[in-house]
């Protein structure tokens, strides 16, 4: 029987890559370990290549193994990232995909070969007299407070915790359900049953070529049909990373899942040889000039249970997710360091002579998290394939969306799969730029998910509920004053309108027409309060959601205050003229059609002339810069003075020559058309900031709080400018470093 004092060692079974970044995170805190691998080459030549996104990398880089996985990987191998139609012809096309990752997540995307990755994780160790080789595991038996692994060569491995990292045919898992179903409570683990479970709806033939020819050079290509898909990439040294997914004629489980010969793989790329790459490209091509491939399925599992007593599951043993994913192994790797935590409390307990259930307890309170995302992420991966299954819905998606669908669009989708991602919490982050913040990094946890979708469910509907609110006039002014009033209080409005249209996150949204919602707030049937409810109902539904999407550009930015002044304020001064307004007509024709709708197109043309002539001008990276924000402060703090002067005069005005009452002041701003849609909208934007993550609750509440008390203080026009202002640098500040 041990005791207390007895060391505190982790058995790891399995020296793949979550096995060996395992191991890496371990010497990091000085935890004593032993890996048991079943090859005789801890980095064997398996044929397979590997992504590495930008949420496994920043855990490699944690550990000190990013620089060297960079250096190997050759970080430059892709520039173009193509979606293709089943012709092979380009639907779009995203030039410095990888330097765009890079400067919004800190770390670009990674395409080389497994076996690389495996031997730089085995380099980077300190004590690789730890690895052992040919080490395949037969028995786990546990006693007491003590774990022990007997290989099929008869060597015994004592230790404290037994981690399986031994892949979706796990050993480990095996000998739970054994012990389980030998100790006094059975039902503890899932009965075997459970492996007949597991599903697989596709094929994958995957592999690595090398000079390949009409493969145009630093290119990955995803291509997409009907039942299957391609993602195709340049690697290191010529090399061409294929993977080809074929979905099943019918789902397979458990024992019927084949296991593919090579004679199987030959039939599969006979058939599939013809199938275009790009249009000059067929898979048979490529095959032709393999250095090594293979063909396998792909089981998509989350077993129910991933630990029993001093044993525990990792990676591939506990999840299966397919490649049809999309985010590459970085997902697996942190899944299986995301908590470093457990193993402090684990030897923690073990030195003060914990009982086994306390141990397993720790683990009880994060099944539910990991199989959460892990099925997410699945679903994510079917939705994908099934789009190749739907030719109606293939060709909608290529033909229409993704061209339509702006850049920031597209790295939105991609990066929105990584900021969840996990850190290792007591080792530090390694300082680099990054635009767009992971989760871990931001003051409040952000909500996803359906309290996000019920709350704008619930925002859309109330705001449909506002379409056409009536305008109601205070009974103390006469039309001409309450006109005067409105339309001093239409710049924030316009200036909203104009700046969220020229958002490089709202391109290929309906946001991104801003004439479109000035005309209509100029036509008599449409007017402000159909368009104030029906923008904040778009916005919530299309507006951007991170910090690269904020940026309109220094040219625009610049243009909106001449814009405004030019096709707004100063007409806006004539037909309010007692003299030449009046003589003019403009209150009744012209004005009330024309002049608003100068504010977007003399915005759009004066920043095109600025940028025609600046020389050096690369608009898709400096989406990463704040260098507008220093013209829209001045943009904002006029609209912010020039709409409270305004409302001060009018309520000062009202106040003291038409005798209203301080109720009647009160509702003033609430008179305006379109107040139900400007408030909302308003309010919606700064919860917006909590469901992002981007402020704290208390934060929220003290900004609503604030903006719903200047509306009367203030003015509605000068509230809003406000609040957008405020918001513009919460996002802004989130930019670091670029």
């Amino acid at each position: 029987m041990s005791s207390p004092d007895d060391p505190f060692k982790i058995i790891i079974v399995g020296g793949g890559i979550a096995g060996l970044t395992l191991a890496n995170m371990l010497e990091k805190f000085e935890i004593d370990y032993i890996l048991l691998e079943a090859r005789d080459n801890i980095a064997p030549a398996v044929g397979a290549s590997i992504g590495l996104f930008p949420n496994g990398l920043l855990i490699l880089d944690q550990i000190g193994c990013y620089e060297p996985v960079r250096a190997v990987a050759q970080g430059d191998s892709v520039k173009y990232a193509h979606m293709r139609r089943p012709d092979g012809s380009s639907v779009s096309c995203t030039e410095d995909l990888f330097a765009h990752l890079k400067k919004r997540h800190g770390y670009e995307m990674l395409f080389f070969d497994r076996q690389w990755l495996l031997q730089v994780l085995f380099d980077q160790l300190r004590h690789k007299e730890r690895i052992v080789l040919s080490s395949r595991v037969e028995a786990i038996e546990q006693s007491g407070r003590e774990i022990s692994v007997t290989t099929k060569a008869g060597k015994k491995h004592t230790g404290s915790i037994v981690v399986g990292a031994d892949g979706v045919h796990s050993t480990v898992r095996h000998e739970m359900r054994r012990l389980a179903s030998l100790s006094n409570n059975p039902t503890s683990f899932p009965s075997e049953d459970e492996e007949q479970t597991v599903p697989c709806h596709y094929q994958c033939s995957f592999g690595i070529a090398k000079h390949v020819e009409n493969w145009p050079e630093k290119n990955q290509s995803f291509t997409s049909g009907e039942g299957y898909s391609f993602l195709v990439a340049s690697g290191p040294d010529n090399r061409v990373y294929w993977f080809m997914f074929k979905r099943l004629p019918e789902v397979k489980y458990g024992k019927d899942i084949p296991r593919y010969t090579k004679q199987d793989e030959e039939d599969f790329v006979q058939q599939h040889a013809h199938v275009r790459i790009t249009e000059d490209l067929t898979f048979g091509r490529i095959f032709e000039n393999r250095i090594s491939s293979t063909l396998t399925p792909l089981h998509e599992i989350v077993f129910k249970k991933w630990f029993w007593e001093r044993m525990i599951l990792m990676g591939d043993s506990v999840h299966k997710v397919g490649f049809t994913v999309k985010t590459g192994r970085s997902g697996l790797t942190v899944s299986h360091v995301a908590k470093p935590h457990w193993w402090h409390g684990w030897k923690r307990r073990h030195r003060n002579g914990s009982r086994v259930c306390q141990l397993s307890a720790q683990s009880k309170r994060q099944p539910s998290e990991w199989t959460v995302r892990l099925d997410n992420s699945r679903d994510r991966g079917h939705l994908q394939a099934h789009t190749g299954r739907a030719p109606l819905l293939t060709k909608l998606v290529l033909n229409l969306v993704v061209p339509l669908s702006g850049l920031e669009h597209h790295l939105g989708q991609m990066g929105s799969r990584l900021l969840a991602s996990a850190k290792l919490d007591f080792l530090p982050v390694p300082t680099r730029p990054r635009a767009v913040p992971y989760d871990h990094e931001l003051p409040a946890k952000p909500i996803r998910g359906w309290p996000l979708a019920m709350t704008k469910a619930v925002f859309c509907v109330g705001m449909g509920l506002g379409l056409g609110y009536p305008f109601q006039p205070l009974s103390v002014l006469n039309s001409q004053l309450q006109r005067a009033y409105s339309l001093s209080q239409t710049i924030s409005p316009l200036l909203m309108y104009t700046l969220e249209g020229h958002r490089a996150g709202n391109k290929g949204t309906l946001l991104s027409l801003p004439s479109l919602f000035v005309a209509g707030i100029q036509t008599r049937r449409v007017g402000m309060a159909t368009i104030a409810p029906l923008h904040g109902i778009i916005a919530a539904l299309q507006s951007f959601k991170a910090p690269p999407g904020r940026w309109v550009g220094v040219y625009v930015a610049r243009a909106l205050m001449p814009a405004l002044s030019l096709g707004y304020v100063i007409p806006t001064l004539f037909a309010l003229s007692p003299t030449w307004g009046a003589s003019q007509g403009v209150v009744s024709s012209g004005f009330a059609i024309g002049a608003p709708l100068l504010v977007p197109v003399l915005t759009t043309a004066l920043s095109r002339w600025w940028e025609s002539r600046s020389t050096a001008y690369a608009e898709d990276f400096e989406r990463y810069k704040k260098d507008d924000v220093s013209a829209l402060k001045t943009v904002y703090k006029l609209a912010v003075v020039s709409q409270a002067a305004a409302h001060i005069m009018f309520v000062a005005h009202a106040y003291f020559c038409l005798k209203t009452t301080p109720p009647q002041l009160i509702s003033l701003p609430f008179s305006l058309s379109g107040a139900v849609g400007f408030l909302g909208e308003t309010l919606y934007s700064i919860l917006d900031l909590r469901f992002l993550g981007y402020v704290t609750g208390w934060q929220v509440a003290k900004v609503s709080l604030a903006s719903i008390l200047s509306q009367v203080v203030l003015g509605p026009g000068a509230s809003m400018a406000g609040v957008w202002w405020w918001r513009e640098q919460i996002i802004a500040g989130y930019l670091k470093g670029n």
